[in-house]
């Protein structure tokens, strides 16, 4: 069977490069996947996901991280083994022979670029996200993070486009600034003010499985809306810019008008 043959090609050539670095080897060939993970401060998954048939894509994850979920390595060091070319990505093969080489080249990429981009990812000090201290510290002290925001700010409404308005002008500046990892007061009180908007119409704070959230019951399902302000931060820190940052900011919002 396929999913046998990319098994076995998978175990010949492609875990001994993986185990000597500390991976360790994963398989589900059920669902295409067959995986390798290397434990750490971030967890490090390498891939090999066979998407369609006859076809496999070299993939790269990093958790958690907001920077560095999805890494690719450029076409161009597989494109010099002459290997064919998926008509939607990936690599195809037609017969154990391909396969083999196509793992083999695999193998060949993580040998010379793959586990430095890995490492790398890991070592970025830019790739700050929350921490289980800031969940809990934003759900006990929402209250009195929010008012900070305000004051700064001299605000005098809650209403949602003056809020907006005011974290958007104040996350733009703070992404000027040299961020300091182990500094990220700011990025609570931003949290703080962007949940207490939903807070003001009607979403309550819980925290569930160390994750500060808001919730509101959906009129047409009985799943609840869920926001989760520190993730809306931490995404607008990393992606967010002038082109973007309102719809980014008003995801939620859009989400809550049309469950109410």
């Amino acid at each position: 069977m396929v999913e046998l043959s990319v098994t076995n090609a998978v175990k010949k050539y492609l875990c001994p490069f993986m185990e000597d670095r500390g991976y360790r080897f994963y398989s589900t060939p059920s669902e295409g996947i067959w995986k390798f993970v290397k434990e750490g401060s971030k967890q490090q998954i390498v891939f090999v996901n066979r998407f369609l048939p006859h076809t496999l894509r070299l993939e790269f994850r990093l958790t958690p991280s907001f920077r560095h979920k999805h890494i690719e390595v450029e076409d161009f060091y597989l494109d010099r083994y002459h290997i064919q070319k998926g008509k939607f990505g990936g690599w195809e093969y037609h017969c154990q022979e391909e396969l083999n080489k196509l793992v083999q080249c695999f193998a060949k990429v993580m040998e010379e670029v793959g586990f430095d981009i890995m490492e790398n990812a890991v070592s970025d000090p830019l790739d700050i996200i929350p921490t289980s201290q800031m969940q809990f510290n934003l759900y006990y002290n929402h209250e009195s993070l929010a008012r900070q925001f305000a004051d700064a700010c001299n605000m005098i409404t809650w209403e949602y486009q003056n809020v907006s308005d005011q974290l958007i002008l104040k996350m733009l500046e703070y992404k000027e600034q040299v961020v300091n990892p182990e500094n990220t007061d700011d990025l609570l009180n931003f949290a703080a003010a962007y949940g207490n908007i939903f807070e003001k119409l009607g979403a309550e704070w819980m925290l569930h499985q160390n994750e500060c959230m808001l919730q509101i019951p959906r009129k047409d399902s009985i799943v609840p809306l869920r926001i989760y302000p520190l993730t809306v931060v931490f995404h607008f820190f990393h992606f967010g810019n002038s082109d973007n940052a309102r719809m980014l900011l008003d995801h939620d919002m859009n989400s809550f008008s049309r469950c109410k």
